[in-house]
C-alpha cells in the first residue's frame, strides 16, 4: 500500500481508514532542523526514490527511500522531530562499528535485534549532525563487500 489506503469494503465497528500520507502541512510541524533534515534525507544520493507507505494502523506513514530495488531507510516524521532508520545487514554493521560514528550510537548497533532483513537502528534526526550520523550509516550500508567487484547500490 502507497499513498492511499486500500479498504476490502466496511466491516461494523471498524474504524475508518486511515488519512493519507502526511502533506505540507503536517511536515510544517516539524523542527526547522528537522524538516532540512528531512529533505536531505529523502533523497540521499542520485537516482534514489521514495514512497510513502503504512504498515499497519498504529504504525503511522514512513517514507521509504531507496535505490534501484534496494531500500536504504525509512523516514518517520512525528511530534516535531524526525526518525531515520537503517537497517544493516552484517557486514555493513561490520563496517559501521569500524567507522566514525559516536560510541553511542556504536553501542546501539551492537544491542539492535538482529532480523532475516538485518539490524534496525533508529537514529532521532534533531540537526545536520544527526544527518551525519545517517549518512555514515547508508555510506556502510552501500560499501561493497571485500573482495567484490560488485558496484555498491
Amino acid at each position: 500500500m502507497t499513498g492511499r489506503v486500500a479498504t476490502s469494503g466496511s466491516r461494523a465497528g471498524r474504524s475508518a481508514p486511515p488519512e493519507g500520507p502526511p502533506g505540507e502541512s503536517e511536515r510544517a510541524r516539524l523542527s526547522a532542523a528537522a524538516e532540512r533534515a528531512f529533505r536531505a534525507l529523502a533523497s540521499p544520493y542520485p537516482g534514489t526514490w521514495a514512497e510513502w507507505k503504512r504498515y499497519g494502523a498504529k504504525s503511522g506513514w514512513v517514507l521509504k527511500v531507496g535505490i534501484g530495488k534496494r531500500t536504504l531507510l525509512y523516514l518517520r516524521p512525528h511530534a516535531g522531530q524526525l526518525t531515520a532508520t537503517v537497517v544493516l545487514g552484517d557486514r555493513a554493521v561490520a563496517a559501521a562499528l569500524a567507522s566514525r560514528l559516536p560510541e553511542g550510537l556504536k553501542g546501539a548497533i551492537r544491542a539492535a535485534r538482529r532480523y532475516v532483513e538485518g539490524r534496525p537502528i533508529p537514529v532521532v534526526v534533531k540537526g545536520p549532525r544527526e544527518v551525519g550520523h545517517v549518512m555514515r550509516l547508508l555510506d556502510a550500508k552501500r560499501e561493497p563487500a571485500a573482495g567484490s567487484s560488485r558496484s555498491a547500490g
